[in-house]
């Protein structure tokens, strides 16, 4: 019988082995939690742009961004978040980078899933019984008056016209990915080679900018490999 919680752990799997994703999603249910999968990195920012969770399993042999890279963006991104990693990997080693880079827990497949779950229930208790935060974070803002985008503890960055013009479009709909033909349209460039690198090299001075302004706060504009680019925060945009 499963069993029944008032509060039930809301638990992401990230794991591209669709047979293992499987069973995970059918069996923890059984254990009071609540379990939604996809299959990659680039996958995961869309879910987490869309809903949250309170523990995520993650594999570690991702196609595009691997799990060691994706657990310490996600670590800084969202400290709350519970990082179970569940990989074939069992050498010291890989246990070590993986604790270090922001795992919380790190298991070797197989697993025992009465054991997965009683670990994910361990680490949420854990995490519950932490202090609340103060506030809650406030989103990024994007000024179209003085073209200004402003980061959640308010620093302001000032956008060139192309950058702003990107932005404006990402930051209205936050989690979409936009095509690279659609942006290159949208700055008037030509949809060839070129302009895709002016594009590339437009959006990471755009992220170097913000880093430089802001360290301890991580610019969400993502790009998604060979489709384009999103931005994977609630935003506000101001007139």
């Amino acid at each position: 019988m499963p069993e029944l919680s008032a509060a039930r752990i809301r638990v992401v799997v990230c794991e591209d082995d669709d047979d293992l994703r499987d069973i995970l999603l059918v069996g923890l249910p059984d254990f009071g939690m609540a379990a939604w999968g996809v299959s990659s990195a680039e996958a995961l920012e869309t879910f987490f742009a869309a809903r949250e969770a309170d523990i995520l399993v993650l594999d570690l042999g991702l196609p595009g961004e691997d799990g060691f890279s994706a657990a310490r963006r996600l670590r800084q991104e969202r400290p709350a978040l519970g990082i179970l990693m569940l990989t074939a990997r069992g050498q010291v080693e890989d246990r070590v980078r993986g604790l270090a880079g922001g795992a919380d827990l790190y298991f070797v497949k197989p697993v025992d899933l009465r054991e997965l779950a009683g670990a994910i229930k361990s680490l949420h208790r854990r995490l519950s019984q932490r202090p609340a935060a103060e506030a809650p974070v406030a989103p990024w803002r994007l000024d179209r008056a003085g073209s200004v985008v402003f980061s959640p503890s308010g620093t302001p960055i000032s956008l060139t016209a192309s950058e702003f013009r990107v932005l404006v479009r990402l930051m209205a709909e936050p989690g979409k990915t936009f095509k690279h033909d659609d942006l290159l349209g949208l700055l008037g460039w030509d949809a060839d080679a070129g302009s895709k690198h002016r594009l590339e090299a437009l959006v990471s001075r755009l992220r170097k900018k913000a880093k430089e302004a802001c360290p301890g706060e991580a610019f969400p504009l993502r790009a998604r490999h060979g489709e384009g680019y999103a931005f994977l925060s609630t935003s506000n945009l101001r007139a």
